[in-house]
């Protein structure tokens, strides 16, 4: 398909779907890497790394998540943070920032995640290629460019 037909798509997905119109504007923040990270499939210390992140890495944050209690009880050791291009990691080895919690819907500039794959199967997904509207790279544990699988959290 072609650029301008993919972004009509995109397009046209957006406004018919009535869980995206649920979406928290876009409020994105800069982020530090402060301590070396990995970026996770998941908001869990047990879940597929997707990338190593080095020290001064900068990362641009959707939004915030209760996770894995990695770093204590309190809510900022169980926060975990969506990066827009996917994939989480958590709030204590970035600079704070000062973002919405997730939702079902990840807005991002450009477009939208998934949060998991219950939410796009709510919002009427099946499948998601890495093409269409929806898929993030925390959707596709094993990086075949097809989210949601059946094997796929």
């Amino acid at each position: 398909m072609n650029p301008l037909g993919r972004v009509a798509l995109m397009c046209l997905a957006l406004v018919a779907s009535p869980a995206f119109l649920a979406a928290p504007a876009v409020a994105a923040e800069d982020a530090t890497v402060k301590l070396e990270a990995k970026l996770r499939f998941q908001p869990t210390s047990k879940s597929p790394v997707l990338e190593k992140l080095p020290i001064g890495t900068t990362l641009d944050i959707a939004c915030w998540q209760k996770g894995e209690p990695t770093y204590g009880a309190d809510k900022y050791g169980s926060m975990w943070l969506f990066v827009s291009t996917g994939g989480w990691v958590h709030s204590m080895l970035v600079t704070p920032v000062d973002v919405d919690p997730c939702g079902a819907i990840i807005a991002v500039p450009g477009g939208f995640f998934y949060n998991n794959c219950d939410a796009a199967q709510a919002a009427g997904a099946g499948q998601i290629l890495s093409t269409e509207p929806g898929y993030g790279p925390h959707l596709d544990r094993d990086r075949d460019g097809v989210g949601c699988e059946q094997n796929d959290g």
